[in-house]
C-alpha cells in the first residue's frame, strides 16, 4: 500500500514539473494578451511611427503615380520627415493609441456594447494643417521633389481632393505652389463634414458599429473577439490551478515526515523552476530570430510599410514583459524549492538524531 501510494506520489510530481512549467509559459502569455497596460505600452512606439510614416508617404506617392503612368523620380524622405515632425503634435499619436486600446478593452469587457466606441481627436493635427506649420510641411515637401523631364507640366497625384506634384519644372515658383495646395487642403479640411460638426472628434465607433450591423459577417467576428478574448482570461486562469492541484495530491500521497514534506515539494518546485530558466535563456535568441524573420517578410503595397516595421516591435515589447514574468515566477519556484530541500535534509537529520 505505501509503494503504491508513493508511486501515485512521484506520477503527481511528474505531471506538476510537466503542468508548472506550461502553466508558467501559457498563463503569462495570456496575461500578457489580455493586459490593457501591457498593450498600451506596445503600441505607444510614436517616434518609430515618426519614422516609418515618411517612407510609407513616399511609397504611396510613387505607387500612385505608377499606377496612372505618371514619371515620378528618386524622392528624399527626408523633406518628408520634416513635414511629419512640423505636423504630428508631440504625444498625440500615443494619445490616440491608449484611447484606441482603452476602447477596446471595454469592448472586450463589456456586453452591452455592439462595437468597439472608438473616438479619434483629430482636432491638433487639422490645427496644424490649416496653419502655418501646414504650409512650411508642404513647402518642404516641394522643395525635395525631383525636377520633371521635358518641358510638360508637373503630373499630380491626390490626397483625396489635394492635388500633389510628382516631380517640378525648374521655373515653377515653389512657394506659390505650396500656398495653392495648402489652400486646397485648408478647403477640403473645412468642407468635411464629420471635422466640422463633431469639431474634431471623429467617431470611429459609428461607423464600426453600423458596418457591423449592415454586415452579419462583421458582426460575428466581433463578437468571436470577445468571446476569445473571455475564453483565453477563464482557461489561463484555470490551466494555472492545475500545478496546484498536483502540489496537493502530492502531500496527501507522499508526505509523511518533515522530511518528506521538504522533499516531495522541494525536488519538483526545484525541477520546474530551473528547466523553466533553462528555457527562457534560449528563448530570447528564438524570439529575435522570428520577429526578425517578420520584419523582413513582403509585404503587399505601401500600406504593409508600416506594419512590416511595427509588428515585430509590438511582439518585442509583448516578449520582453512576457518573459519578465516568467523568470521571475521560475526563479522564486526555483528558490523556493531548494529551500524546501533544505527543509528536507534538515528534518531527516532531526530524524536520524531522534
Amino acid at each position: 500500500m505505501r509503494g503504491c501510494m508513493r508511486l501515485l506520489a512521484g506520477l503527481s510530481a511528474v505531471l506538476f514539473v510537466i503542468t508548472a512549467i506550461l502553466a508558467l509559459f501559457v498563463v503569462n502569455l495570456a496575461q500578457a494578451l489580455t493586459d490593457r497596460e501591457a498593450i498600451k505600452a506596445a503600441l505607444n512606439e510614436e517616434e518609430l511611427i515618426r519614422e516609418v510614416a515618411p517612407s510609407l508617404m513616399v511609397a504611396t506617392l510613387q505607387e500612385q503615380a505608377a499606377a496612372q503612368g505618371l514619371p515620378v523620380g528618386e524622392i528624399d524622405p527626408a523633406a518628408w520627415q520634416t513635414a511629419v515632425d512640423l505636423l504630428l503634435p508631440p504625444g498625440w499619436l500615443n494619445e490616440q493609441s491608449d484611447a484606441a486600446v482603452d476602447a477596446t478593452f471595454d469592448y472586450l469587457e463589456s456586453n452591452e456594447m455592439t462595437a468597439p466606441q472608438l473616438m479619434v481627436d483629430v482636432k491638433p493635427l487639422v490645427e496644424n494643417l490649416q496653419g502655418e506649420a501646414g504650409r512650411q510641411a508642404i513647402l518642404t515637401v516641394l522643395q525635395s521633389l525631383p525636377v520633371c523631364p521635358g518641358t510638360e507640366p508637373f503630373p499630380e497625384v491626390g490626397y483625396g481632393e489635394v492635388p500633389f506634384p510628382t516631380c517640378l519644372p525648374p521655373e515653377v515658383d515653389v512657394a506659390t505652389t505650396a500656398g495653392q495646395i495648402h489652400s486646397s487642403l485648408v478647403t477640403t479640411i473645412a468642407n468635411n463634414p464629420m471635422i466640422a460638426e463633431m469639431e474634431g472628434v471623429i467617431p470611429l465607433g459609428q461607423a464600426i458599429e453600423a458596418g457591423a450591423a449592415e454586415s452579419p459577417e462583421s458582426l460575428e467576428g466581433l463578437q468571436n473577439l470577445r468571446r476569445g478574448f473571455a475564453l483565453v482570461q477563464q482557461w489561463s486562469g484555470f490551466l494555472g490551478l492545475i500545478p496546484a492541484a498536483f502540489l496537493v495530491l502530492i502531500l496527501v500521497f507522499g508526505v509523511r515526515s518533515l522530511g518528506g514534506f521538504g522533499h516531495w515539494l522541494g525536488w519538483p518546485l526545484a525541477l520546474a523552476g530551473g528547466m523553466a530558466l533553462l528555457v527562457v535563456l534560449v528563448a530570447p535568441a528564438v524570439l529575435t530570430a522570428f520577429l526578425r524573420t517578420a520584419a523582413s517578410s513582403p509585404e503587399a503595397g505601401a500600406d504593409g510599410a508600416i506594419m512590416t516595421q511595427l509588428w515585430p516591435l509590438f511582439l518585442d515589447t509583448l516578449s520582453r514583459l512576457w518573459l519578465h514574468n516568467v523568470r521571475w515566477q521560475a526563479a522564486s519556484m526555483l528558490v523556493g524549492g531548494l529551500f524546501m530541500i533544505g527543509v528536507g535534509f534538515f528534518g531527516n537529520w532531526l530524524e536520524k538524531g531522534d
